[in-house]
């Protein structure tokens, strides 16, 4: 029943938004004639990418020999790639630069195309949703305020701080830690501590430590290889001093490799958490997929009530996904949303700029969203 009126609510609000984008900007912009621009940019993309296979096809048949043949696919490939990336960024990138504005403007928020850079965030590292050092890179960010609160829904990269260079060019070659959607919302109330709700058997595994763990795994190879030729030794020539000193080296390095990297995988993770109080809630479905933490029982209980609950279990509904996580801390709200695709991408090559399935997604997730701010009531500035 619960869960119901918070779905009812969301489709309401979704379609009141919709209704505003097909009034404001379907009808009275030129959005249906971009159309035209759309078929344009896919007539280059169909022309442009088989041409070029087609060349260096031709290009690796006419080789002499096989590493000829392997530079000239290798390059090829690459080539169709570009091109084809560099098309379809073009006409995304036309379409929000065009559209976008109209379009935040339907939920009453503004848009902002993000720099692409990796910078640090005191926001993400004071609300405790990573364990380890991160920095944030944002993309699409839509931002302002809705019933008095002040809000910034942006789609975002989280990287580990070591990777972050501040240059753009390297930085397009840094892995993600996290990619999805953010969503800051300021709490017009005192929050005191920090409150936070992670999946569970959420152990984060950043680029670094997967470097660390290759490190380890290595040692654990080589004090293994150590052990071995110790009991070889012991086999063909008997028990003796030096061979004991290698089982027993072989013995140490290898249970010092695993602890480290049992330290790395998982240890760490439960330290962290070893820092916050369990805080137990009685929803047996939230059980099932989170945990909840807080330095203060007291406030995180008042926060993390059943109807946020409720209204927190249907944001995962809408994205598709059990992995949210979520930080009250500082005064705000933060809610991290994991993707595996492009969010808020209503200009696509491969489908009209039309498509109604996508515009009813677009404005189902980020209605989601905002009635977490309609339960809250944030506009009213209270303390605890």
């Amino acid at each position: 029943m619960r869960a119901n009126n918070i779905e009812m609510q969301v489709r309401d609000l979704s379609r009141t938004l919709q209704t505003k984008y097909y009034q404001e900007i379907y009808k009275k912009t030129n959005i249906r004639f971009f159309e035209k621009e759309r078929k344009r940019y896919l007539f280059y993309l169909i022309f442009a990418v088989p041409l070029t296979s087609i060349i260096f096809l031709g290009l690796v048949l006419l080789s002499q020999n096989l590493y000829e043949a392997l530079v000239v696919l290798i390059v090829g490939l690459s080539l169709v790639i570009l091109v084809y990336n560099n098309i379809s960024k073009s006409f995304a990138a036309k379409f929000k630069n065009t559209y976008y504005d109209c379009i935040a403007e339907t939920v009453g928020l503004k848009w902002l195309q993000g720099d692409f850079e990796y910078t640090y965030s005191s926001s993400i590292q004071k609300s405790k949703l990573f364990s380890a050092k991160v920095c944030m890179r944002e993309d699409d960010i839509f931002y302002g305020n809705y019933n008095g609160v002040k809000l910034k829904i942006a789609e975002a990269d989280i990287a580990d701080r070591a990777f972050c260079t501040g240059d753009k060019k390297t930085e397009t070659l840094v892995p993600k830690q996290f990619h999805g959607v953010f969503g800051f919302f300021d709490a017009n109330k005192k929050i005191e501590s920090t409150t936070i709700v992670k999946p569970k058997l959420d152990f984060e595994l950043s680029c670094s430590k997967l470097v660390v763990m290759m490190f380890i795994l290595l040692v654990a190879a080589a004090a293994a290889a150590v052990l071995g030729f110790g009991i070889k030794s012991m086999i063909s020539g008997g028990f003796s001093l030096p061979v004991s000193l290698w089982i027993l080296g072989g013995l140490g390095i290898f249970a010092f490799a695993c602890w480290q990297f049992m330290d790395i995988l998982v240890l760490k993770e439960l330290r962290f958490r070893r820092n916050f109080q369990r805080v137990n809630l009685e929803d047996t479905e939230f059980n099932k997929l989170y945990q909840a933490y807080s330095y203060d029982q007291v406030e995180g209980r008042y926060l993390l009530t059943t109807a946020f609950i409720d209204r927190f279990l249907h944001v995962g509904k809408v994205f598709k996904t059990n992995r949210l996580r979520c930080s009250f801390a500082q005064n705000k709200l933060i809610l991290a949303i994991p993707a595996n695709r492009n969010m808020f991408e209503l200009g696509s090559l491969f489908s009209p700029v039309t498509n109604s399935k996508k515009i009813s997604r677009f404005y189902d997730e980020i209605a989601s969203l905002l009635i977490l701010i309609d339960y809250f009531k944030l506009d009213n500035k209270t303390n605890l």
